[in-house]
């Protein structure tokens, strides 16, 4: 029998067939498998900058008095007069309503702060309007581009009052 070396031109059409019908399968696939990707990078980042916004917030006094006035309150959330901006921001209940869009390579992200105060019983934390609660209810959020988005939520208490000028 004769030693037979390469293809017949059937069996080189065959395989560039079969290869022509499964290139657009694998595409298709790894279009789907690259969308998630990019949206879970999205909610990465949304996470991380709901963090460093978070950590910026808690960094400042629980609140502008350093003790409960004489009807037992606290002061009303929200900037004080004279406080145009998050640079002058000096209490955590300053950055109620706070929200930026950001701009160069982070463009098409969002980030707002809600502060609420906050009653605690056991562990069990609620919205509560009463100024003579020692809490504040502190929710960052982040919108990215595409729709993915994150939330991260922190409790302050009086202790951020003893903190260094």
């Amino acid at each position: 029998m004769k030693d037979r070396r390469g293809l017949t031109l059937v069996e080189l059409v065959v395989a560039i067939t079969i290869m022509g019908l499964s290139v657009p399968v694998l595409l298709t696939l790894f279009a789907f498998v690259a969308k998630p990707s990019a949206q879970t990078d999205s909610i990465i980042r949304c996470t991380e900058l709901a963090h460093a916004l978070m950590d910026q917030v808690t960094s400042k006094w629980y609140d502008e008095l350093t003790a409960k006035d004489v009807n037992g309150d606290w002061s009303v959330i929200g900037p004080d007069t004279g406080e145009t901006g998050s640079s002058l921001y000096d209490d955590v209940d300053d950055y109620n309503g706070f929200s930026e869009a950001l701009t160069g390579n982070l463009a098409g992200f969002t980030r707002t702060v809600v502060v609420q105060y906050a009653a605690v019983s056991g562990m069990v934390v609620v919205a509560d309007t009463s100024r003579t609660n020692n809490y504040k209810l502190i929710t960052v959020t982040v919108t990215g581009p595409g729709g993915g988005s994150a939330q991260v939520v922190n409790l302050a208490t009086t202790a951020n009052n003893q903190q260094a000028t």
